[in-house]
């Protein structure tokens, strides 16, 4: 499979995904390419105006067994805690059924410490936003 035949098939897959996290007031459930007023009305009294979605699971969409992605995922919330912004925990779950990866919401992170992160744990892209507009994919190759 060729590089681009690969990529739009990540593409697809992660479009078809729901990032789901827990904030205080509730749950979000965020989609690509939505907007997601509950998460832009919590970031405004925070007084954030961006956010991502981040996994250090299965660097590269490369499956690895369940005690490595946790270990992956520790230092994912050292490295935001390091950063000194808030995080809380989410999941994304396949529409195609496929096992849910966890995942942090970050608040307040900018599109460059996004993908910083994200290239950091071999992601192949993030979930990246910004008050009022929809979510997108940030690719990190």
């Amino acid at each position: 499979m060729s590089d681009d035949e690969q990529r739009r098939r990540f593409e697809a897959a992660y479009r078809a995904t729901t990032y789901a996290a827990a904030l205080p007031g509730g749950v979000v459930a965020l989609r690509v390419g939505g907007t997601h007023s509950a998460l832009d009305a919590f970031l405004a009294a925070a007084g954030a105006t961006s956010w991502a979605f981040v996994s250090a699971w299965n660097p590269r969409s490369a499956p690895l067994p369940a005690e490595e992605n946790a270990t992956r995922q520790r230092a994912l919330v050292a490295a935001v805690g390091a950063l000194g912004l808030a995080a809380f925990p989410g999941v994304g779950r396949g529409d195609d059924g496929s096992p849910p990866e966890e995942s942090l919401l970050i608040a307040g992170i900018t599109r460059d410490a996004a993908g910083a992160l994200g290239e950091r744990f071999s992601q192949n892209a993030v979930v990246f936003g910004e008050l009022g507009r929809p979510a997108e994919l940030l690719w990190l190759d």
